[in-house]
């Protein structure tokens, strides 16, 4: 599904000045996640932006760069470069060292 969005408006002006693409507009589900997820004290606005992306970008209801960009409103460091690219870099500085296991390791059951 894709809305449709009024050239002349400065989201997409700003979408198209960076070559980004859109499908919506702004997320105002983004911008209530990282308004009332502050509340908790692991509140993080990566990781947060990270679950937004996954859900929003994965069913087809806003670009990455529609996310990022709605963050970017609540201080993520975002500066319009490739939105794909910066939550790629975004999800490699949070993701476990490779060396670490994800879970604990299980001993197989004695015979």
């Amino acid at each position: 599904m894709q809305w449709e969005l009024r050239p002349s408006s400065a989201f997409v002006q700003t979408v198209l000045s960076h070559n980004q693409s859109t499908i919506s507009g702004f997320s105002g589900h983004t911008d209530a996640m990282l308004t009332f997820a502050r509340i908790f004290a692991s509140f993080d606005m990566r990781r947060m932006t990270l679950e937004c992306v996954l859900w929003l970008c994965g069913s087809e209801h806003h670009s990455v760069y529609e996310v990022v960009a709605t963050a970017r409103e609540h201080g993520l460091p975002y500066a319009h470069e490739d939105a794909i690219d910066f939550v790629q870099e975004m999800l490699s500085s949070l993701a476990a060292p490779v060396s670490a296991p994800l879970a604990p390791s299980i001993a197989p059951p004695a015979a």
